[in-house]
């Protein structure tokens, strides 16, 4: 199953992802923890600290409304309904953090380089949603070559 907008398409999967939290703050998916290598099989590019960090601070933390917005806007571009990924994290929290990151001076590479888009997918990698994924890299060819 896929949270898309069509919720027709969802229906007639038949098959359901359940989420629960699980303590200190784990996340599941069909029954297993979401965890950094689950993340990096899905893809991922972040590195465990930070990775970890941004899952901490979702928690306590206050997105401003445009990285709400820009993470809304890009799920409607790409056909996904962020309210049927249902984790107990915010999938629009999630990618507030991760957007208002600053990378330490001595970091070359860091995630707050990343388009918007580009960042968007890493915030699906982090809660395992490899199949939304697909679709925003379908809804962005010339982002994601």
């Amino acid at each position: 199953m896929i949270a898309i907008m069509n919720k027709e398409l969802v229906e007639n999967e038949g098959d359901t992802m359940a989420y629960a939290a699980v303590g200190e703050g784990r996340e599941q998916k069909d029954g297993v923890a979401l965890s950094y290598a689950g993340y990096v099989r899905e893809g991922g590019l972040i590195n465990e600290t930070d990775y970890q960090n941004a899952l901490t601070r979702v928690r306590d933390s206050d997105v401003n409304v445009g990285a709400r917005q820009q993470a809304e806007g890009i799920a409607k571009f790409s056909g996904i309904d962020l309210d049927l990924l249902r984790s107990d994290v915010d999938p629009r929290a999630l990618y507030g953090v991760l957007r208002n990151d600053t990378a330490p001076e001595e970091i070359v590479h860091h995630h707050d380089q990343m388009s918007d888009q580009r960042l968007f997918v890493e915030m699906l990698r982090m809660l395992e949603e490899g199949e939304a994924v697909r679709l925003v890299k379908n809804a962005y060819p010339h982002i994601f070559k």
